[in-house]
Parts: structure tokens; sequence; C-alpha cells
């Protein structure tokens, strides 16, 4: 495996959410990558909740995908 590609979601359908807006158990997925020795990327697409986010506020996409971004610094720093 070279890349995951996650998002998160309320449990219940395919949702495309940000991590840490639905209901994925991030903690546990770090460690289980860590665990497993995962070295590669991870692919967030959240472009539902995105668009969302646009569709209210344009000014607020930048922010957005910056704090998704900063998720994924985190994750690694976790994973590694």
């Amino acid at each position: 495996i070279k890349c995951l590609h996650i998002h998160d979601n309320n449990g219940s359908s395919d949702q495309h959410r940000a991590p840490m807006t639905g209901t994925i158990d991030w903690n546990r997925f770090c460690c289980a990558l860590k665990s497993a020795g995962y070295e590669h990327d991870l692919s967030f697409e959240t472009f539902a909740q995105t668009n969302l986010v646009a569709k209210y506020d344009i000014d607020m996409i930048l922010p957005w995908l910056e704090l998704i971004y900063k998720t994924g610094e985190s994750f690694r720093k976790k994973i590694n």
C-alpha cells in the first residue's frame, strides 16, 4: 500500500468529512498504522465538507484546508 484514502463520517454513510468531524477513532487509526510500520501517504478525501464550507463562506476555505493539512501533520507525527 502506497497511499491510504481516508475521511470521516457519521457511521452510517460515506460522507467525506474532515478527520475529527465524525465518528472515527483517529488515535486508534494512527496507533494501528504505527504498529503496522506504515510509512506512506495519507490522502484526505474531504471534498463534500469543503464544498459545504464554501457554500456558506468562501473566505473560510483556506483556513479549513490549513486545518486539514495540520491534521495530516499531526497524524504523521503519531504514526512515525
